[in-house]
């Protein structure tokens, strides 16, 4: 596995402080990745498509995208399109946080549809 946080930059959960390969799934890397998670503190605006670039290089099975629901941070037509040739057979499952009303970013859902995997709109009250 790997975790993948993101606002303007990336940062990668390192295990031992080396490579940012996949991670094996045993207790001491769990234990580190939540740690990772905990870390992490939202601020800024979303750039989704580096994130997404970087977790498609490690050819997973499957990528979990949870983001914030901010409609100005879409994904742009020509990051959608790259991202979408990119898929391979990567299945993309998105969690979108938001205010109640449906899709905030329509190119992230049609990118997890086109991966055949499923975007769901989160709400949450502010």
């Amino acid at each position: 596995f790997q975790v993948i946080a993101y606002n303007q930059r990336l940062s990668h959960f390192r295990p031992t402080g080396g490579r940012r390969g996949l991670a094996f799934g045993d207790e001491s890397n769990l234990r580190r990745a939540v740690r990772f998670i905990e870390s992490i503190r939202a601020d800024g605006a979303t750039r989704h498509a580096p994130a997404i670039d970087a977790a498609l290089a490690l050819a997973p099975d499957t990528i979990f995208l949870l983001t914030d629901a901010d409609a100005p941070d879409d994904l742009e037509r020509e990051e959608f399109e790259r991202l979408a040739e990119r898929l391979g057979g990567t299945r993309m499952l998105v969690v979108q946080l938001g205010p109640p009303g449906g899709v905030c970013s329509p190119r992230l859902a049609a990118l997890a549809e086109r991966s055949g995997g499923r975007y769901r709109s989160v709400s949450v009250d502010p």
